[in-house]
This record gives structure tokens, sequence and C-alpha cells, in this order.
């Protein structure tokens, strides 16, 4: 892998739609038909409106991949640090946190969090599945914009002022117990990708 010559070009508005412009400007008429562009958005939400922006300007979106900002860190990881890391994906975070939702042990402590999922005495499971979906995506932004947050929460610390995010606080312990090894802990995978690029030498 060869790197030596990466670089990044960053480009800020309060505008969305002019950042936009400059990606449809710039950089898409730049790819190669038959390789794939890449873009990082920070929902999934944001894709298809990404979509059709692009369709409205050239006459055709295609062959075009969208990442989360977790994604981009971890493929980062893999280059980098672990080429043959076996992290879980952020589909199987879904699933996780869709598993410990469901355990009683978070009905019991959380009951008014619990209740939300649940009519008429009965589980909801659409509801639940929307609600872990929810919550993972939630994650994906602590580990990437409140990194003092996990790290405290990875130690087993909860401060007075996140007490009422204690629900949460369980449940992010919770899947990585489950998960174990597999956990892509993106606090812990930044830590390893800043101090692999400290060492260039070490970089193939």
């Amino acid at each position: 892998y060869n790197i030596r010559y990466f670089s990044l070009l960053f480009e800020v508005s309060i505008q969305l739609e002019a950042l936009v412009a400059s990606m449809i400007q710039k950089v898409i008429p730049e790819q190669d038909i038959f390789l794939s562009t890449r873009i990082i958005t920070q929902v999934k939400g944001m894709n298809q409106w990404l979509i059709q922006k692009i369709a409205a300007a050239q006459g055709i979106a295609a062959n075009i991949k969208f990442y989360q900002p977790s994604d981009f860190i971890f493929g980062l990881y893999q280059l980098l640090v672990d080429h043959n890391s076996q992290k879980l994906s952020r589909n199987n975070i879904d699933w996780l946190i869709y598993q410990a939702l469901s355990e009683k042990p978070f009905k019991d402590l959380f009951p008014v969090q619990h209740h939300y999922f649940v009519e008429n005495g009965k589980v909801n499971d659409v509801k639940k599945w929307e609600l872990a979906s929810k919550i993972a995506d939630l994650f994906d932004q602590y580990q990437v914009y409140r990194h003092p947050v996990i790290r405290r929460w990875n130690n087993q610390h909860l401060s007075e002022n996140e007490k009422k995010f204690e629900w949460q606080y369980y449940l992010w312990n919770r899947i990585r117990q489950i998960a174990g090894e597999h956990f892509p802990d993106m606090t812990e995978i930044h830590e390893a990708i800043l101090l692999q690029i400290r060492k260039p030498d070490k970089i193939q």
C-alpha cells in the first residue's frame, strides 16, 4: 500500500448546496467511469438526497458508493494496522443493540426506555429495531465526535453529568461484552491509526 502521496483538500461552507455543487463540479467528472465514486456522509438519510442532486446535474448518478465516517476510519485501520481484522460491521452493531434491548436486565433496569417499544403490553419488534438503529447511529457519532465520553464508558466510568444517559452507557458496555474482541471500538481504532501514522517507516 503506497500512501506516501496521500493528501486532503478541504472545502468549507455553511451552505450544503454550495458544497454539493462543488463536489459535482470537481470530483464526479474526474472519476474513471469504471471506478466507483466514494462519498462519506454523516448520516444515511443524506445518501438519497445526494443521488438526486448528482442525477439532476449530470443526467445520471451511477457507480456511487456511500460510507459513514466509521466505515472510512475502519478502512484506514485495515490499511495501516491490521489487514486481516475481523471487526464487526456497522450493521452487526444494530443487531447487537437489538439483542441487548431484548434482554430482561435492560427491561428491569430501564423500564421507561423499554416502554418505548411496547404497545398494549406487547413488544413491537419494528419499533425496537428502529430504536436499535438510531442508537447505533448515535454511538457512531459519539465515537467520531465525542471520544472522551466513550473512553470514560470503556473504563466503566459514568460522570455525574451523564447520569441521564445511563441506559446508553449500559447498552454500550453490554454490546462490547457480547461482541468481545470483534467489537469495532472506534476510539481504540483511532489511537492505533495515529500510533501507526507517527511511525512512517512502518508503513509498507
